[in-house]
C-alpha cells in the first residue's frame, strides 16, 4: 500500500523514523524533499526533513527533487565541525530552476556548511542555494569536506543575504579535488564564490567554471590566492604585538574562529576564518604583510593544476574576479567592469596560464589590497610566476576615475608568500588596449616580455610624462601597433633587447 504525501502529513509520519521507514519500503529512486515533511514557506526550519531525505538518498543511490519554494534550513549547533546534511556519493539534488531554494542560516556556531560532500559522483543543478550568516564568521552553501571526484555543479545561484559578509559559495576544506565542474552558475552578494584556505595542503585537478557569472562579490574564485597565516600567536609573539581587536584593544595572543582583528597589515574588517592545531590563523580575507626570507609572512599550499575559468562575467567586484597562486595548466577567460583592484592576480610560481581579459572601469583603487602605494593592473603577475599568456581582448581603461591606471603589471615579487623576489619570465602580451591620458598598457620590473603584435589605442594625445609603459629592467621583444611610436615607453631604466617591429596606427 502507497500513502500520498497528504495522507502522511495528516497521520503525522514524515520527518519522523517511522516515516522514513514507511518510504523506504517504496525504494523509490526519485524522492521528493517534501515527502519528509518540508515545507518550503521560507519560515519553516526543515533541517530534519533534509536530513532524513538525505539519508534515504544515500540508500536508494538516487535522486532528491527540491520543488519551487524556499526551504529554510536553520543551524542552531554551537559546533563548528562538520555538517548533519551530507550528500551520498553516487546521487543527485535537482530543483527546478531558481525558484527551487535552500536557504542556510547559521544562528550560533561561527561556521556553517550547508550541504556537505565528502564523496564522488555527485550533482548538484537547478537550484538556488543562499546562505545568511547571523553574525560573525561564515556560513558555506556547500562544503567539500572529503577528498571528491567527478562533482558537478549546474544552473546553481549561490546567493548571499547581505553583500560580503561572510558568505561562501563553495569551500573545499583540506580535500583534494579531481573532475570539479560549475557550469552556468551565478555567484552574487558573497564574500568568497569558490574559496581554498590559503593553509591548505590539498591538490586541485581538473576544475573547470563555464560560462558562469558574478556580481557583488569580494572575491570569485580564490584558488590559493594571497592571504595569511600567522604561523606564531603566542605572547610575546611580533604578530600578536601588532594586532588589535575590532575596537582597539591588544588582541589576546590566541584567537577564536570569528573574531575581528586590526592590524596595519590587514584590511579593518578582517576576521579569523580557521584556526589550525598549532594555533596559527588563517584570515577570511586577503591581506598583505610585509615579509623577509627568513620570516615569511604566508605559508602556501598544494597545487590547483588542468582547469579552466571560460567566459566569466563579473561586475562589483570587492578585490579582484580571480586570484591564483600555485597554479599550472590553466586557460582562463574573464571580462568585468567595476572591479576594485584587478580582474586576475596571479602568484607565487604561477606557470602556463592562458588568460583572455576583456574589461572596463577596472582598478578602481589605487594599488593593492594593504597597500596603496604599489602598483596595479587589470592582471597583475608577481613572484616568480612563468610563461604566461595574457591576451586583452578589449581592455578599456579610458572610463577609470582613479590616478595612474594600468591593464598589466608585472612584478618579481611584492606580494609573494615568502617575500622572495623572485622575477617573473616568459611573459607574452596581446590584443588591444584602449588608453587615455595618464593611463598605462604595461608596468613591469625586471620581467622577460614578448609583445605578440600588441596594439595601443589612445583616445587623446598621451604626455610624454605618461607613456605607455613603463618596463624598467626588462628584457624586451616583438612587435608593437602604436599611434605615436615617441609616446611607448620611458626610456632608459635598464631595459634591454629591443622591438622588432612597431607599427603605425591611422587614426
Amino acid at each position: 500500500m502507497q500513502f500520498n504525501r497528504r495522507e502522511l502529513v495528516a497521520a503525522g509520519l514524515l520527518g519522523a523514523n517511522y516515516g522514513a521507514s514507511a518510504l523506504r519500503a517504496r525504494a523509490s529512486p526519485e524522492l521528493d524533499i517534501r515527502d519528509f515533511g518540508a515545507i518550503g514557506d521560507g519560515a519553516t526550519d526543515n533541517g530534519l526533513a533534509l536530513q532524513h531525505a538525505l539519508a534515504e538518498l544515500g540508500r536508494v543511490k538516487g535522486t532528491l527533487r527540491i520543488p519551487p519554494g524556499r526551504f529554510l534550513i536553520e543551524d542552531r549547533s554551537v559546533s563548528a565541525i562538520g555538517s548533519p546534511y551530507r550528500i551520498p556519493a553516487g546521487t543527485a539534488l535537482v530543483g527546478s530552476g531558481p525558484s527551487s531554494a535552500l536557504v542556510f542560516r547559521r544562528v550560533v556556531s561561527p561556521s556553517f556548511e550547508g550541504l556537505t560532500i565528502d564523496g564522488s559522483h555527485i550533482a548538484i543543478r537547478d537550484l538556488t542555494l543562499e546562505v545568511d550568516t547571523g553574525g560573525s564568521g561564515w556560513t558555506a552553501a556547500i562544503g567539500i569536506v572529503g577528498d571528491a571526484a567527478h562533482l558537478q555543479f549546474t544552473h546553481i545561484q549561490f546567493v548571499g543575504r547581505e553583500v560580503r559578509s561572510g558568505h561562501i559559495g563553495i569551500l573545499p576544506i583540506n580535500a583534494d579535488l579531481e573532475n570539479v565542474t560549475a557550469d552556468q552558475c551565478d555567484f552574487r552578494n558573497l564574500e568568497l564564490g569558490f574559496a581554498r584556505q590559503t593553509s591548505d595542503p590539498s591538490e586541485y585537478r581538473n576544475l573547470k567554471f563555464v560560462d558562469c557569472r558574478a556580481s557583488d562579490c569580494t572575491e570569485v574564485f580564490e584558488l590559493n590566492a594571497p592571504g595569511l597565516s600567522l604561523g606564531a600567536t603566542r605572547s610575546g609573539s611580533e604578530w600578536v604585538s601588532h594586532i588589535t581587536d575590532d575596537n582597539g584593544r591588544p588582541s589576546p595572543p590566541r584567537f577564536r574562529i570569528g573574531q575581528a582583528i586590526r592590524s596595519a597589515a590587514f584590511p579593518a574588517d578582517t576576521r579569523v576564518l580557521a584556526i589550525d592545531p598549532g594555533g596559527a590563523v588563517r584570515m577570511s580575507r586577503p591581506a598583505i604583510a610585509t615579509a623577509t626570507p627568513d620570516k615569511p609572512a604566508r605559508i602556501s599550499a598544494g597545487r590547483c593544476s588542468d582547469g579552466i575559468i571560460r567566459n566569466l562575467l563579473c561586475s562589483n567586484i570587492g578585490q579582484w574576479a580571480i586570484g591564483m597562486s600555485h597554479c599550472d595548466n590553466w586557460e582562463v577567460s574573464v571580462k568585468g567592469s567595476d572591479t576594485q583592484y584587478e580582474l586576475v592576480h596571479l602568484e607565487d610560481g604561477c606557470h602556463d596560464i592562458r588568460l583572455t581579459v576583456a574589461g572596463v572601469r577596472c582598478n578602481k583603487s589605487p594599488g593593492v589590497v594593504g597597500s596603496p602605494a604599489a602598483d596595479n593592473g587589470m592582471v597583475h603577475v608577481s613572484t616568480g610566476c612563468h610563461d604566461i599568456s595574457i591576451h586583452f581582448a578589449d581592455a578599456d581603461l579610458t572610463q577609470n576615475d582613479g590616478p595612474l591606471v594600468n591593464a598589466l603589471c608585472l612584478q618579481p615579487g611584492i606580494m609573494g608568500t615568502t617575500g622572495l623576489r623572485r622575477p617573473t619570465n616568459r611573459i607574452t602580451v596581446s590584443g588591444r588596449v584602449l588608453l587615455r591620458y595618464n593611463t598605462r598598457a604595461v608596468i613591469a620590473y625586471e620581467t622577460d616580455i614578448h609583445f605578440n603584435a600588441l596594439e595601443l589605442r589612445n583616445v587623446e594625445p598621451l604626455s610624454r610624462a605618461s607613456p605607455m609603459m613603463r618596463l624598467p629592467g626588462c628584457r624586451i621583444s616583438g612587435t608593437l601597433a602604436v599611434f605615436n611610436p615617441g609616446e611607448i615607453m620611458q626610456a632608459g631604466y635598464g631595459a634591454t633587447g629591443g622591438l622588432e617591429r612597431i607599427r603605425t596606427l591611422s587614426r
